[in-house]
């Protein structure tokens, strides 16, 4: 009698397995026909087009470029038996960012590898689950909130010109990369965590590294799928320092929640005692406008979330802000010191706006006013967006405007980098131009032309974060300092080489040197 339930049990095993294997041939083959179509380099059996794009991280970029250029705007890949369309059309990126079909974000190139090191969070998350922690978030980035981080924003900014003077007195050539990533992330911890920089300092710094070291490993785990299975992991000479970084992250945020807490009981017994004690106006105490984590904390929604859901939002935001952030902010420094002309646009704009003064801290109000600054950093953008990709797979069959059908269960691959650099689109898109975003240069241009920051109902979060702080810093830098490569350097935009990871990477760097401003 056991022996009958053992092999009962084997048998609906294997049939389940039979069952699986089934389904997932019947879905390759769909794919094979619904796609045939689309053009894609040669496929092999076993490992599909995987050589096409096999090889060193650093010429990742390079071999994607070149696929865009020799098989067209919308091309196929067969990494083993994953399909992946890389789709790059304006209109059919709108459908991709906006129709129902296209919002999940496949498993295998975000919740795998990112996941077992940030947690759950808005960039990995699905269905009702990011929908709840989107409501949840959304209002800790209103204006309101941002306008608060002004002094913030100021402050870093300053730090940094503390620096930049240092080095400038010196003469030497320097990365202006990882004084971008300490900028950044102090300003970061004031902000979005709501914490005191000073109180986290070797904390601070230890995390700034583990983020740069994370994207770069999150993104090496990520495109390797046999990386996917922990027990292979383990054997990568990665993992350790993969590991390393969980470690850092989880003690940072925990360190923070803790302080927060700590904060907020305090506060709590102080109420009473300042309940009705007038202000310096006699009209009443004002309130303090609350950052962000201490916004999300104060909110009905935001105490719904528990510590671990609260942790993961929080490790995501910090990794993406100061990604993203840094590297735009490097890749601009770069950016106008090889266009000397674009500089000095920039400092006349800077100098009517702050009417030569070149001390007076940036205000909110003065950023509306930086219109060629800001089309400096969308240029730099477009360039050099900071998340090199996106991914969607639909859950239907899809057809796209161009005549193309996406198959159910396909990874969609968006590069804002094959987008931006359409001729078709940007003319001499080579050509570093910070005039193309002029009202009458974009008349006609599609919305889903310029997608730095994604688009649709999963853009980020906290893009007018990004711009201010970008333009709150480089205001104040720009304004008592000159920027210039060394002799050795790039005399052009179109020789800085990028590097795909999660982020976007300066390859050996942002190598400038400053000078003071007289």
């Amino acid at each position: 009698m056991l022996e009958l339930v053992v092999w009962c049990g084997v048998a609906a095993v294997l049939a389940r397995a039979a069952l699986w294997l089934l389904a997932a041939v019947r879905e390759v083959l769909h794919q094979l026909w619904v796609t045939r179509d689309i053009p894609g380099p040669p496929s092999y059996p076993l490992v599909g087009s995987f050589l096409a794009v096999a090889g060193p991280q650093e010429e990742l970029y390079e071999k994607l470029v070149a696929l865009r250029a020799d098989l067209g705007p919308t091309v196929k890949l067969w990494l083993g038996p994953v399909l992946v369309v890389i789709v790059s059309r304006p209109t059919d990126l709108e459908l991709v960012f906006t129709d129902p079909r296209l919002q999940t974000k496949p498993w295998l190139m975000y919740a795998s590898s990112m996941e077992p090191c940030l947690g759950a969070g808005l960039i990995t998350m699905n269905g009702a689950d990011y929908r709840r922690h989107r409501r949840i978030i959304s209002p800790s980035f209103a204006q309101d909130v941002l306008h608060g981080f002004a002094p913030s924003f100021n402050a870093n900014a300053h730090r940094l010109v503390e620096q930049l003077g240092e080095l400038a007195d010196s003469g030497e050539v320097f990365d202006a990369a990882p004084l971008s990533r300490m900028c950044t992330s102090y300003t970061v911890c004031e902000t979005v965590l709501s914490a005191d920089s000073s109180r986290l300092e070797s904390d601070r710094r230890a995390v700034v590294q583990a983020v740069y070291r994370g994207v770069t490993l999150m993104f090496h785990r990520g495109i390797r799928p046999w990386y996917r299975w922990d027990t292979l992991f383990k054997l990568s000479k990665h993992y350790d320092d993969y590991q390393e970084m969980v470690r850092v992250g989880d003690s940072f945020v925990s360190k923070v929640l803790d302080l927060k807490m700590e904060a907020q009981a305090k506060e709590t017994l102080g109420q009473a005692e300042e309940a009705g004690e007038p202000d310096a106006q006699g009209s009443g105490k004002q309130g303090k406008r609350k950052a962000f984590l201490d916004h999300l904390l104060s909110s009905e929604e935001g105490k719904t979330l528990t510590k671990d859901e609260l942790s993961g939002e929080l490790k995501h935001l910090v990794a993406a802000a100061n990604s993203t952030t840094s590297d735009t902010l490097s890749f601009f420094l770069y950016c106008i010191a090889i266009r000397q002309d674009v500089q000095a646009k920039i400092l006349e704009e800077l100098d009517a706006v702050f009417e030569g003064d070149r001390e007076r801290e940036v205000e909110v109000a003065d950023l509306p006013k930086l219109k060629y600054l800001e089309r400096a950093f969308k240029e730099t953008l477009r360039y050099f967006a900071p998340a090199p990709i996106y991914a969607r797979q639909p859950d239907s069959d899809v057809k796209l405007p161009s005549g193309a059908t996406l198959p159910k269960g396909c990874v969609v691959l968006v590069s804002p980098h094959f987008t931006h650099k359409d001729p078709d689109i940007w003319p001499d898109p080579d050509v570093f131009e910070p005039d193309r975003f002029l009202p009458h240069n974009s008349v006609g241009r599609h919305p889903h032309a310029f997608i730095p920051f994604s688009a649709g109902t999963r853009s980020c979060i906290g893009q007018r974060f990004v711009m201010m702080f970008l333009k709150t810093a480089a205001a104040t830098v720009l304004r008592r300092f000159h920027v210039t490569t060394p002799e050795d350097g790039p005399r052009r935009v179109r020789d800085i080489k990028p590097i795909f990871s999660l982020t976007l990477h300066v390859k050996g760097g942002a190598r400038i040197r400053v000078q003071r401003r007289t």
